[in-house]
Order: structure tokens, then C-alpha cells, then sequence
């Protein structure tokens, strides 16, 4: 597993090349659609509590501006204060082109703190597939690259019932020294009703130069709020 996140991101962007292409074959100009929900998350793992909210919002739903966060959390059962940990991207992104927008705005994490960034933000966005693949470069003299990727496939049984599945990974890495700040691949696997998701979750966490690993399995609940 020592290089799973280097592969996930590979093979996201990838992907992100494939649908790019299918983008460009489209003439017709896509119209206004509504806000996407927002999804929140609970992960009940072996390692403790993992805890997800991702917000999407565009300020009216014609308009270019819009707003994207994904924040994560991490605390241990015993509260072991050095083993809790947070993660959060707010960004302000601006549509440039179809499913292409530019983002700025900042993160942070417990690793290396709060960071400025700006970059580039894709979305595509289907009944069956969500692909969200944001790579960013920071703003202050730690120049750093950040890349935060999902892919989610969930194609409907019947009306109510279907299944839930998801890839998400982040890498934080700092060219100008060439090592690794942090990264993490988090896999869901389960069923969706209605509004809801639950199954099984798994996290692998990468930390620092040596890429140091924490693996974390268990039960996950998630809701799409509206």
C-alpha cells in the first residue's frame, strides 16, 4: 500500500483526460442547474472517528461564482491529542470554461498548517458518476502542490435502493524540496437509499517525508443534505 495514493491520483487523472475529451465534443451550452447537496459523513473505523462535510454551492444557479469546502476530521477513541487531526480546503471558484473553473483560497491541515493556494477545479457530474479532480499550487515561499481528487460511481437499483461507491485521495508534496507533507486514499464501499450511504470504509493516511502510514477500517454512515 506504500504508493496507493501516487497510483489513485494517477489513475484519476487519467480519467480527468478521458472526460476532458468527451467535453470538447459537446456543442450545446449547458444550462443552469441547481446546487448539489451536501454531503455529510461518519466513519466508525478500528483507529477512531473519521468525520466528513463537503459543501458545493454556486451563488445563484446561473451564476459563474460558487463556493467549495471538504473538511475532514480525525479523533481518537482514547483522545490521544497528537493522533487527532484535521483537513480543510475553502476555496472561491470561478467558472472559466463548461466544467472547468479556477479556484483560490486556502488549506489546512495539522501537518503543515494554513496555506494560501490557487489553481484549477474539474467537475463532472452525472446520475451514476461524480468526478472532482482539483489540483492547486501554493501562494507563500513554501511553494507546495496539493491534489485533491474523488470519483464516485453510484448507479440506482429501482427508485429508492442502489449502490454507493468511492475513491477520494489528496497528496501534499513540496517541489522545491522534493518530499512528501501528506496524503491519504479513503475507499467507501455500500449501498445508497434515498438520500443515505452506509457500508464499508477504509483510510490510508500517509504522513511526512518517510510517507509514514495509518490504516483505519470500519463501518461509515453518510447523508446528502439538501
Amino acid at each position: 500500500m506504500k504508493n496507493i495514493f501516487f497510483y489513485s491520483n494517477l489513475f484519476l487523472s487519467l480519467l480527468l483526460v478521458t472526460l476532458s475529451s468527451s467535453v470538447l465534443a459537446q456543442t450545446s451550452e449547458e444550462k443552469a442547474h441547481p446546487n448539489p447537496p451536501m454531503p455529510v459523513e461518519l466513519m466508525l473505523g478500528d483507529r477512531g472517528l473519521n468525520f466528513q462535510l463537503n459543501t458545493t454551492k454556486q451563488l445563484s444557479p446561473t451564476s459563474r461564482f460558487g463556493f467549495f469546502n471538504v473538511t475532514t476530521f480525525f479523533a481518537d477513541y482514547k483522545n490521544v491529542v497528537p493522533k487527532n487531526e484535521i483537513f480543510s480546503q475553502s476555496l472561491l471558484t470561478v467558472k472559466v470554461w463548461r466544467k472547468l473553473s479556477a479556484v483560490t483560497g486556502f488549506s489546512i491541515n495539522h501537518f503543515v498548517g494554513f496555506k494560501p493556494t490557487a489553481g484549477l477545479q474539474f467537475v463532472h457530474a452525472d446520475p451514476k458518476t461524480l468526478v472532482v479532480i482539483q489540483p492547486q499550487m501554493g501562494l507563500t515561499e513554501r511553494h507546495h502542490f496539493e491534489n485533491f481528487s474523488l470519483l464516485e460511481f453510484k448507479p440506482k437499483f429501482n427508485k429508492h435502493w442502489g449502490l454507493y461507491t468511492r475513491i477520494q485521495t489528496v497528496i501534499d508534496y513540496s517541489p522545491s524540496t522534493k518530499l512528501h507533507n501528506r496524503s491519504y486514499v479513503y475507499l467507501r464501499a455500500g449501498a445508497s437509499f434515498k438520500n443515505y450511504q452506509f457500508g464499508l470504509g477504509s483510510n490510508f493516511d500517509f504522513y511526512g517525508p518517510a510517507k509514514h502510514k495509518e490504516n483505519s477500517f470500519g463501518m461509515f454512515v453518510r447523508a446528502e443534505l439538501f
